[in-house]
């Protein structure tokens, strides 16, 4: 039985073991306790913050709101009468951009030509943009390798997606995601070798750390901010720009299922892609239904359910067949049945079945 709630400092150590274990895969969580500790308190107090109307504007809110991270866990248990482990994490950054820079490789085409020579090119170039601030972004996404499954993943990423749904006024219109990007037989980036390695002089997970922990600033003092001319990096950089690392593919199929589409961005480190979906193109965003419990009838079809509270939300990934009564939900859930909820099919993988 998978569940999906804020985090609590009570799960700093299931987080911790969650961050160790997921290899050198940067744009994910601090490896470090005092780090983490952080982004828990920074959660628990974005969840405590005043519920805003419905006719507040992202520009209405309190910057120190915009800054904030919404932290979430997947849990799970084999039985509703035991404490559910801690399995996975998602967070929401409800603004990019809001202190410092958010930084990426925007792709264009510039064209060259000379009429004299009968001569035309269309170069592709890369040119370093902060123009995706002022999205929200989902981030830190991992899940324990034995629970990797599209039930466990399809709730960690609808589940967020609900929520965000539920309360509009906290996030921006349009939602970005980038993911870690290709990496060759030795495990290496093929544009961290081709050119970020020549200004950090500091491996790849080194200069992710220290822009993702420390100050993005050290982006825009060591990486070279001059257009890129992608025919003068390698064949296999030119290649693999734009694909997701190789281990993170089912990760990715599900944001595709939900409506997000490739940027014209890369991640600016290894060239990963951006994906950018909108609230009226999402898949959770237009599917799910908002009604009471009561009103709420078993349907083989999964589904993922949210109650509405703000500060106390919490989702599962619901099969009335073979997992969740209709009784026990409102115990789950923490709401009583004449309470709201909202409820989104799920994406439904051959193991979810």
């Amino acid at each position: 039985m998978y569940s999906l709630r804020p985090a609590k400092q009570s799960d700093l150590d299931a987080i911790l073991v969650l961050a160790c274990n997921q290899g050198k895969r940067q744009a994910s969580l601090p490896k470090e306790a005092h780090h983490l500790r952080l982004m828990i308190q920074q959660s628990e107090e974005a969840f405590r913050q005043p519920h805003n109307s419905a006719s507040s504007s992202i520009q209405s809110l309190r910057k120190e709101e915009l800054a904030s991270n919404y932290l979430w866990v997947l849990c799970y248990t084999n039985h509703p009468d035991q404490t559910p482990s801690v399995i996975g994490t998602i967070a929401i950054e409800p603004y990019t951009g809001q202190k410092e820079p958010f930084y990426s490789y925007r792709q264009e085409t510039l064209i060259n030509a000379s009429y004299r020579l009968k001569v035309k090119q269309d170069i592709p170039v890369l040119y370093q943009s902060h123009e995706l601030a002022g999205l929200s972004q989902l981030h830190a996404m991992t899940i324990a390798s034995e629970h990797r499954n599209s039930k466990a993943i399809s709730l960690l990423v609808q589940g967020a997606l609900l929520y965000m749904a539920e309360h509009t006024e906290l996030f921006c219109p349009s939602l970005l995601i980038e993911f870690p990007g290709f990496k060759d037989e030795r495990d290496q980036s093929p544009l961290w070798r081709d050119l970020g390695q020549h200004f950090f002089q500091m491996t790849l997970e080194e200069a992710c750390y220290h822009a993702s922990i420390e100050d993005k600033a050290l982006i825009a003092q060591l990486m070279p901010n001059h257009p890129l001319y992608k025919n003068l990096l390698s064949n296999t950089t030119q290649a693999t720009l734009g694909e997701p690392q190789q281990d993170l593919l089912d990760y990715y199929q599900i944001f595709l299922r939900e409506g997000f589409s490739p940027s014209q961005h890369l991640d600016i480190f290894d060239g990963g892609p951006c994906l950018i979906c909108t609230n009226n193109s999402g898949h959770t965003f237009n599917e799910n239904a908002r009604l009471r419990l009561e009103q709420l009838q078993p349907s083989p079809q999964p589904c993922i359910l949210m109650n509405t509270q703000k500060h106390h939300p919490m989702a599962i990934y619901s099969n009335f067949e073979n997992e969740w009564s209709l009784e026990s939900i409102d115990d789950v859930l923490n709401i009583t049945p004449q309470e709201w909820i909202r409820t989104v099919p799920a994406h439904v993988g051959e193991d979810a079945l």
